[in-house]
């Protein structure tokens, strides 16, 4: 692998072959794909510790609203909404 050194100011070195420019170019996508995922890692481990807004009663509450919307709408039958609530309530 080839590398140039610059004559003037400060010392500069970069590939100048085929391979060399390869590797160079390799190593920085495993670079960038492993910051990637060090940074996906942490951000979905912070956001699944965060406490969820209005806990669990706030979704029973929303859960049970929508199932008796959707009985009034005439999209559920009396018998699917007792099932649904019965599947929201375990």
């Amino acid at each position: 692998m080839g590398c140039a050194a610059g004559d003037r100011g400060p010392l500069r070195v970069y590939p100048v072959t085929l391979e060399g420019r390869l590797v160079a170019m390799i190593l920085m996508l495993l670079g960038i794909g492993l910051f990637s995922a060090i940074t996906a890692t942490a951000t979905s481990y912070l956001l699944s510790t965060r406490p969820h807004e209005g806990g669990a009663a706030g979704g029973l509450v929303e859960g049970l609203a929508r199932l008796t919307e959707l009985r009034e709408q005439g999209s559920l039958t009396d018998e699917e909404f007792t099932r649904a609530k019965q599947r929201l309530l375990r």
